[in-house]
């Protein structure tokens, strides 16, 4: 069951987790922009573009690999707790202590894990939407 659906739900969750995270930089782009301490790359070469795209790629990779490996079939409620604790592992740790390593301030680590946890969120629902129920996740109620 498991290794059919890996290619599914790593491609949905490559696609939606790349699109968010781009769209949070942009957004974050202004914050990130009046630090000096944070630079901005204002041009967008191919080696900047391949890097973001290995990171979106072992992101989604982990996601879903991490995602199966655990998952009891109880649908998209899974998939949002599972959202949850990714973002606490993965993301309030180390934004926070970025934040108070680099001159960097409160606003920008606070946006890195805001970005991060809508990306875990919608990307948990999503692959337990595409995982779907099992007969263990119905019986249990969930």
């Amino acid at each position: 069951m498991k290794g059919n659906k890996f290619g599914r739900i790593f491609l949905v969750v490559f696609l939606v987790g790349t699109l968010i995270e781009f769209c949070g930089a942009m957004l974050m782009r202004p914050a990130l922009q009046a630090n000096g301490g944070v630079p901005w790359r204002t041009d967008f070469t191919a080696l900047g573009f391949s890097g973001f795209l290995l990171i979106s790629i072992v992101y989604a990779f982990s996601f879903t690999f991490i995602f199966l490996q655990g998952y009891r079939g109880h649908g998209p409620i899974e998939g949002i707790r599972f959202g949850i604790w990714a973002t606490l592992l993965a993301s309030v740790g180390p934004n926070l202590a970025y934040g108070l390593m680099l001159p960097e301030g409160r606003k920008v680590p606070v946006e890195f894990i805001a970005v991060d946890f809508i990306t875990f969120i919608v990307a948990g629902a999503i692959a337990a939407a595409l995982a779907g129920k099992t007969e263990a996740g119905k019986a249990a109620g969930a």
